[in-house]
């Protein structure tokens, strides 16, 4: 008896049922529907907005020495500021990020090694267990560089290791660039020792 009520309800066919009760059940049909789809909507839209979240979020680092910091950019743009000739910088991949985003990549006037690149990788392994003038004079013939720099950051070295590394630097009688110690909230975190070819 209900399977055939339902079945004169789908075929259209009039039944006995009272006409309240069928507009009753068509109006909680079509909310249920409606709320049905909103929900559907909702759920959509929440997935795809923690999607994007997720994806920006884990795209970024978030650790502070995973990004290059504003004294490492600060540096490269009063290295290029202040140098007319041709140059090239020994550093980490930060600082050399940094002279990228200032100077481009490649660029044969300002040279940074590429992050990649073994040979300056090494050189910098080389500058930081023991920074003196040949390694940065082997350093200049790879662009024909009239000066060169070598950078090191305390935040990345760790305190110990930045201060051998000045100290030993300043035994070899390396310089440090005329403004090349940068400072962020009142610490040195940025230190330039540069070495220029003689006009002999």
């Amino acid at each position: 008896m209900a399977a055939e009520r339902v079945m004169r309800f789908l075929s259209g066919k009039k039944s006995n049922t009272p006409s309240k009760i069928k507009s009753k059940f068509l109006s909680v049909l079509s909310i249920s529907v409606n709320v049905r789809s909103i929900i559907a909507y909702i759920l959509v839209l929440i997935s795809l907005s923690s999607w994007v979240t997720a994806s920006v979020y884990y795209g970024y680092p978030h650790w502070g020495p995973l990004q290059t910091t504003p004294y490492e950019l600060e540096a490269a743009k009063y290295i290029d500021k202040t140098t007319t000739e041709g140059y090239i910088v020994i550093c980490d991949r930060w600082m050399v990020y940094a002279g990228e985003t200032v100077v481009g990549v490649a660029n044969p006037r300002a040279f940074y090694f590429v992050s990649t690149d073994r040979v300056g990788t090494a050189f910098f392994i080389e500058m930081r267990e023991n920074p003196s003038r040949d390694v940065m004079i082997e350093a200049m013939k790879i662009n024909n560089a009239t000066v060169a720099y070598f950078i090191i950051e305390k935040p990345r070295l760790g305190t110990e290791e930045y201060n051998r590394i000045i100290q030993q630097a300043q035994q070899n009688k390396l310089q440090t660039h005329p403004g090349g110690i940068f400072y962020y909230r009142g610490e040195e975190k940025l230190r330039i020792f540069y070495h220029k070819k003689s006009t002999d």
